[in-house]
């Protein structure tokens, strides 16, 4: 019998022995014989322990037990296979005296008077900065919404609207005032707000800078949506799709077959500057010289005279221009050649106008006045005879 404690003793017999060569390097009969030892003791056959204390024993042997529930022990730092047998049987034993300690149990105790005040004063505490933040948080939203654009709108009653000459989306009547798809677009969500509309004429190369800055509060001027704005500022949903589309001189590109034609070095291709149009030149003929005028009027001038093979434009603007000036003009290729879409852009942080813009539009999509408009301005020429 091997005691473990006075009262506990191990049948040798359910102890299973293994003698195997030790690891090493060899030299005088080292590794030659049989001086390693494997011990296997089975815990769950093994009825001097009570199944709390084999529960504990499995749990201090780890990954020395094995799914059949033999807690392996292996020796082998002697050169003697006796002094590996007795170091593996009290190793053994070490673990079972272990096993059989009965873990303390936590007394519960009443809390003193001084640790309950500590616990309250935590937990007010806690709730007091709760209570704080949950008050910041609603003055800080409300300071948001008083701060907005649509608020600001609303209180002064007028909404500033960026934009620039663009026929049909902007352009003046016989009479000065402005009119066009865009002009259209503004003043009906101008009315719907409550308040009149102020029109901020601005040359486009310069109209988000001067948005950023606050000269104005929404840029409602046929703007494409595209990333490099996107970073600057925030844009609505879709309200409409434009495209650019190309007119060409008779006189100098009347050979010309492809649209790829027009992106040689020898090409000169003009466009309105910061539009666009100024980037699909840019992407569709980088090849081709560059002509960029800060207004439509000085681009078709610039192929009019023949200084330019082609020009660039949003439609319907080269269309028109080639049914104005037959003689003069011809469209290469019919329709147009990109594909974007048009949203009002505003400034960065302002969620309540972004959300009402969003609605609005919508909401006249809906109803189908956007699509009216569109026929109106795009599709027909019944407002011709009001222009200059």
């Amino acid at each position: 019998m091997i005691p473990i404690t006075d009262d506990i003793q191990i049948d040798e017999n359910e102890l299973q022995w293994d003698f195997v060569r030790a690891s090493g390097p060899g030299g005088q009969h080292v590794n030659k014989v049989a001086t390693a030892v494997i011990l296997r003791f089975n815990v769950g056959q093994c009825q001097v322990l009570s199944p709390k204390a084999r529960a504990r024993l499995r749990k201090l042997a780890g990954s020395r037990m094995t799914s059949d529930d033999f807690l392996v022990i292996k020796a082998s730092r002697f050169r003697s296979q006796a002094q590996n047998r007795q170091d593996a049987l009290d190793r053994l034993c070490r673990l079972i005296q272990q096993a059989l300690v009965k873990p303390k149990s936590r007394r519960k105790t009443r809390p003193t008077r001084s640790s309950i005040e500590r616990r309250l004063f935590v937990l007010a505490l806690m709730t007091g900065l709760l209570v704080v933040s949950q008050v910041q948080a609603g003055d800080l939203q409300q300071q948001l919404a008083r701060e907005s654009t649509i608020e600001k709108i609303i209180q002064r009653g007028v909404m500033k609207v960026g934009m620039d000459i663009f026929k049909p989306w902007a352009m003046k009547d016989k009479s000065g005032q402005l009119v066009g798809f865009e002009i259209d677009v503004a003043k009906r969500l101008a009315k719907d707000m409550g308040v009149k509309v102020e029109f901020v004429p601005t040359s486009w190369n310069g109209i988000i800078p001067a948005l950023l800055t606050g000269k104005f509060d929404v840029i409602i001027g046929g703007m494409s949506v595209r990333p490099d704005r996107n970073l600057k500022v925030n844009f609505t949903i879709p309200y409409d799709y434009a495209g650019q589309s190309i007119v060409a001189n008779k006189k100098m590109a009347s050979t010309f077959q492809s649209l790829e034609e027009y992106n040689d070095s020898e090409v000169i291709v003009t466009a309105k500057l910061g539009t666009s149009a100024a980037s699909a030149v840019e992407r569709f003929f980088p090849k081709a010289q560059k002509k960029y005028f800060d207004s439509e009027a000085q681009t078709i001038q610039e192929l009019l005279n023949g200084r330019a093979h082609a020009l660039v434009a949003s439609k319907p603007f080269p269309a028109e221009k080639a049914l104005e000036y037959p003689d003069k003009l011809f469209l290469p290729i019919s329709g147009t050649f990109t594909k974007e879409p048009i949203g009002f852009a505003l400034r960065k942080g302002d969620f309540d106008t972004l959300n009402y813009f969003n609605n609005w539009i919508r909401v006249v999509e809906a109803e189908g006045w956007l699509t009216d408009l569109r026929q109106y301005w795009f599709e027909s020429d019944q407002w011709n005879d009001q222009i200059q």
